[in-house]
C-alpha cells in the first residue's frame, strides 16, 4: 500500500476505459479480525499423486484461501500442470490458484505465451508512448487468456515498482517499467 497502485491505476484504467477494482478499498474496509485465509505453497508438488495426506488436509482448512505455484510445481508440460490445477480444485473447488508469472525472465510455463519483460515496454514507451501502452495492454490480455484457460486465477506480477539495477529481485531481472517513478504507461 502507499506505492501509487491507486493513482496510477485510476489514470490507466480512464485511458483504457475499463474498470477499475481499488484492491487497497477492499483492504481498508476487511474487518481483519476475521480475515484467516491465506496462500500456501507446495514445494516439489508436480502431480496430484505427489500431494500427500497432510498437504491435502491443509488445503482442507478453512484458513487456507490458496495455493501459489512456484518453478517446482511444474516439471513437465501444460497438460501436467492443467491435471496438477484440475486435482487441487478437486481438494476444494473455491481455491484460489495464483502464479508469478509475468514475463521476461520470470517465466513458469514454456507452453505459452510469453511477452517481453516490463523494462521493454517502459523504454518503449519513451519512444512510442501509444505503441508501447497497446502492446503492453495486448501482452497482459493474452497471458491473462492463456492462464485462465489452465485454470490459475490470479497472477502476481510488478506493476508499480521502480527499475533500480542493483535490485536482485526487480532491476536485474528488468522486472519494473522504468528507472523513473514518474514515468507510467497510461
Amino acid at each position: 500500500m502507499g506505492s501509487g497502485k491507486s493513482t496510477i491505476g485510476s489514470l490507466l484504467a480512464k485511458k483504457l476505459n475499463r474498470v477499475l477494482i481499488d484492491i487497497d478499498k477492499i483492504i481498508e474496509n476487511t474487518n481483519f479480525n476475521n480475515l484467516k485465509k491465506i496462500m500456501i505453497s507446495l514445494p516439489k508438488v508436480c502431480h496430484d499423486k505427489d500431494l500427500s495426506a497432510s498437504q491435502i488436509k491443509m488445503l482442507n482448512s478453512p484458513q487456507v484461501g490458496g495455493v501459489l505455484l512456484f518453478s517446482d510445481n511444474f516439471d513437465e508440460n501444460i497438460s501436467q500442470v492443467k491435471k496438477l490445477i484440475q486435482a487441487l480444485k478437486a481438494i476444494r473447488s473455491d481455491l484460489i490458484l495464483a502464479i508469478d508469472h509475468e514475463g521476461g525472465q520470470i517465466w513458469r510455463f514454456s507452453d505459452i505465451f510469453r511477452p517481453p519483460a516490463a523494462k521493454f515496454y517502459g523504454d518503449l514507451y519513451l519512444k512510442d508512448s501509444d505503441l508501447a501502452c497497446d502492446n503492453c495492454e495486448k501482452a497482459a490480455f493474452l497471458v491473462a487468456k492463456d492462464l485462465k484457460d489452465i485454470g490459475v486465477d490470479w497472477c502476481f506480477a510488478p506493476v508499480v515498482d521502480v527499475h533500480y539495477i542493483k535490485s536482485q529481485i526487480i532491476g536485474a531481472k528488468h522486472r519494473a517499467f522504468s528507472e523513473d517513478s514518474s514515468e507510467r504507461l497510461w
